[in-house]
């Protein structure tokens, strides 16, 4: 979430919109927001141009999302259907 903010934050900074960065960065606005959210990490040329334009650090723009602990979030843990329970086990079997 730390690099969300700071992104956002530098670029309203500057006053200027998702879709104004994306036109000055020649790119999609969904690829501007993809970046933002950290869901994207911007090839070495779009890095460089977006360092110039907002002035923030590479580490911003590559940096893996930090849970709230200030530890690297982990997304490796396969999404759970609210519906399933882990089953449990028969005191029969064991």
């Amino acid at each position: 979430m730390a690099r969300r903010i700071k992104l956002v934050r530098a670029r309203q900074a500057l006053d200027l919109t998702q879709e104004q960065i994306a036109e000055r960065l020649k790119v999609d606005q969904s690829t501007v927001s993809r970046i933002e959210r950290g869901e994207a990490i911007p090839s070495a040329d779009l890095a460089a141009k977006w360092i110039r334009l907002l002035g923030v650090s590479l580490e911003d723009l590559i940096a893996p999302p930090t849970a709230a602990n200030g530890l690297p979030a982990l997304d490796n843990d396969p999404p759970r259907h609210p519906a399933h329970k882990p089953r449990r086990r028969s005191r029969a079997a064991a």
